[in-house]
């Protein structure tokens, strides 16, 4: 508790990459052990990457992926999943933005503004890619605010997360993550799961 995360990847439960963000491993806000992230830069976003095993991508069936968020303010934050390399496709960028509002866009381009985040809480949001498809659901705090969107990317595979501070001037911003969950499917027609509060259905 206190210490800076380590970077020692998916075996050990932790990210793979660091920059530019101030980590440390917590006992609050949440209940359990959590990663806060600190913005530490005033020249550009800060980033904690989170790889899949084995450097590993997923190219076809469902990519599920689910965390829960606290916010101790309204700052500038972000939630990206990509390909498994440094320099990769973005298939979903959610951006949590200092006006409250949860902005959402992909390579196909602009969705807008899906949802609003609330401070001292924690909020859980689900995302479903089906690689099939080409499409993506995102469930914020329990609500379905994107359904089957087109992401607009052909021939990658989702291969991790990008989560962190997104860059603001002022040097001030802190983001707890805690019950990052990834799993791959296919699911199948009907079939119900439940993370955490969150529950849906592949139609």
């Amino acid at each position: 508790i206190g210490q800076p995360v380590g970077i020692g990847g998916p075996t050990v439960g932790e990210p793979d990459n660091i920059q530019n963000c101030a980590t440390a491993i917590r006992d609050t806000p949440f209940p359990t052990t959590c990663l806060e992230m600190d913005d530490e830069s005033s020249v550009g976003s800060g980033s904690v990457h989170f790889g899949f095993l084995d450097g590993a991508g997923v190219a076809t069936g469902t990519v599920e992926i689910s965390a829960k968020f606290w916010f101790t303010e309204y700052e500038a934050f972000y939630f990206i999943v990509r390909e498994p390399q440094s320099a990769a496709q973005s298939f979903t960028d959610v951006s949590f933005r200092d006006d409250g509002n949860v902005f959402v866009y992909d390579a196909a381009g602009s969705v807008g503004v899906v949802a609003t985040y609330v401070t001292g809480r924690a909020i859980e949001m689900f995302i479903i890619h089906d690689l099939d498809a080409g499409t993506y659901d995102i469930w914020w705090d329990g609500v379905l605010v994107v359904d089957d969107r087109a992401h607009g990317i052909v021939g990658h595979s989702v291969g991790g997360v990008w989560t962190g501070i997104d860059w603001d001037p002022d040097v001030d911003g802190v983001f707890y993550m805690d019950d990052l969950y990834v799993t791959t499917g296919p699911f199948t027609a009907n079939e119900s799961r439940t993370w955490g509060d969150v529950k849906a259905t592949w139609r």
